[in-house]
Order: C-alpha cells, then sequence, then structure tokens
C-alpha cells in the first residue's frame, strides 16, 4: 500500500513539472508573437534612444562685402592696390591734379605695411612708407598706432613724417566710424608742423553700396585753423562674399574756416588679394 502511495506521488510531480513547463513556454511564446489587431494583451514597451538636442547653426562668417564689417589693418597674407585721381584748386593757388598709386600687405597679425608714390603736377615726387600696427581689438572697437615718412626725390623739400593713434569703432552692422589724432612734421627752415583730426561715419546702405561723411580739423603751426568737411559713396565688388575691388568717390571743401576756400575731389579704385577675413 505505500508502493502504490508513493507510484500515486510520482505520477503528480510529473504532470505538476509538465504543466509548469509548458506555461513557460507559452509566457516566451505571447513575449514574441506581437499582438492581435482587438487583443488586450500589449506589446512589450520598445525603447527608442533619447533624442538629440537641436544643434545650433554655425555662426555666419562676417561680409566683408560690406566695408563697415572690414578690420582695422589688413590681415596677414593680404594685398591692396589701390589708385586714386585727384583734383583740387580754390580761388588763389594753381589746381592741383595728379595720380596716387598706393600699396599695402598685411605682414604679420595686427601690422600692416603701406607705401605710395603721389604724382602731382607742379610738385616734388615724394615717395612714403607707413606702418600701421593694431594694439587692441574687440568686436566693435579696435585701436592701432601708424607711422609713416615721406622721402623727396629732390633736395628742394624737405622730409615730412607723422604718427597717429588710430581707432575704428563698428557701431553697427551698418555704421563704422574711424578717426586718428594725427601730429605731422615738414623738416624745411623754418620746422613746420600741425596736428590733424580726421573723422570719417560710413553707412552701409546696401551689402555693396555705401555712403558717409567726412571732417579734417588742421592746427598749423602758425595758429591757422582749417577744417574741411566732406562726403563720399562708393560701391564694392564681391564675388562670393568677399571683396575684390572698391571704387570711391569722394567731395571735400578746403579751408572752410579760412578766406582761401577749396574743393578737393577724390575718385579712387582699391582691388584686394586674398581673404579679408
Amino acid at each position: 500500500m505505500i508502493a502504490s502511495a508513493r507510484a500515486t506521488l510520482a505520477v503528480v510531480l510529473v504532470l505538476a513539472a509538465s504543466h509548469a513547463a509548458s506555461a513557460h513556454a507559452q509566457e516566451r511564446a505571447d513575449a514574441l508573437t506581437p499582438p492581435r489587431p482587438g487583443s488586450t494583451v500589449s506589446a512589450p514597451p520598445i525603447l527608442e534612444p533619447p533624442e538629440r538636442p537641436p544643434e545650433l547653426p554655425p555662426e555666419p562668417d562676417r561680409v566683408l562685402e560690406s566695408v563697415v564689417a572690414r578690420p582695422l589693418v589688413l590681415p596677414p597674407l593680404v594685398a591692396r592696390g589701390e589708385l586714386t585721381l585727384l583734383v583740387a584748386g580754390s580761388s588763389t593757388y594753381t589746381p592741383t591734379f595728379g595720380l596716387i598709386p598706393a600699396l599695402a600687405v598685411g605682414v604679420a597679425p595686427g601690422l600692416e605695411l603701406s607705401t605710395a608714390v603721389p604724382f602731382l603736377i607742379g610738385e616734388n615726387i615724394s615717395p612714403n612708407f607707413g606702418a600701421h600696427f593694431r594694439y587692441f581689438a574687440s568686436r566693435p572697437v579696435e585701436l592701432g598706432v601708424r607711422a609713416l615718412v615721406a622721402i623727396p626725390t629732390t633736395s628742394a623739400a624737405g622730409v615730412t613724417t607723422d604718427g597717429a593713434l588710430t581707432l575704428l569703432w563698428h557701431a553697427h552692422p551698418q555704421l563704422a566710424l574711424s578717426t586718428e589724432a594725427r601730429v605731422a612734421f615738414a623738416f624745411t627752415t623754418p620746422l613746420e608742423y600741425a596736428f590733424v583730426w580726421p573723422v570719417a561715419l560710413t553707412f552701409q546702405a546696401t551689402s555693396g553700396f555705401f555712403v558717409g561723411a567726412t571732417s579734417e580739423l588742421a592746427v598749423l603751426r602758425a595758429g591757422h585753423v582749417a577744417w574741411a568737411p566732406g562726403v563720399f559713396l562708393g560701391g564694392t565688388l564681391a564675388t562670393r562674399g568677399h571683396a575684390v575691388a572698391d571704387v570711391r568717390f569722394a567731395l571735400a571743401i578746403r579751408d572752410v574756416a579760412a578766406r582761401d576756400v577749396g574743393v578737393e575731389v577724390l575718385l579712387s579704385f582699391a582691388f584686394y588679394f586674398g581673404d579679408l577675413r
């Protein structure tokens, strides 16, 4: 009888184990099988990767066909060739005509070297050589120091030199103000010197067209004060957002504070070689 009970218990254990195995297999099958339409059985959640935060667009480069966006000095390995036509005259002295070719090159970060040779009718040829160093630069303001010396080709004229503290203020994406405080010397007999304060305000009307106003105040050794207000306008030829050439027309009224009032007209063409950024 004991043997019969043991046999019955063994059969019960075998049936329980078989039932548990069948239930486990059914659960695995349900988990792998997608739910049928209308079924109340929900599929296991699908884990998706977290969304990436949106990337900020790259900051666009300055559009350097805009003259108000240009730096105080040329960047390294960038050159500017310029040719200026000058006509000046008044009621009391002979009109002046001439050509002024010039060249400027950025030779190092913040350092520009330049030279020009004025060819003016009736005046001595005096090639000049200059250096412009920028010692401070931020987004709106740039400060520099500039030196220039002109050496005449004949002994009849004296050497002239000047030094200046320069400033360029990018007041607005469409507005820039440039100025300098300049002291000039002419090593003649007697020695001549002057303090000159020019100011130029440039407004970028469109990406390739600009207008502006100028003012130049000069105080000479003898106490003579001269003021020359003026206006200018110009345009820029650009390719792929980079300046290639500028053309500028300027008109100034000379010696407004004196009796001998004159007019000066400038027409200049500038060509750039290299990336101005």
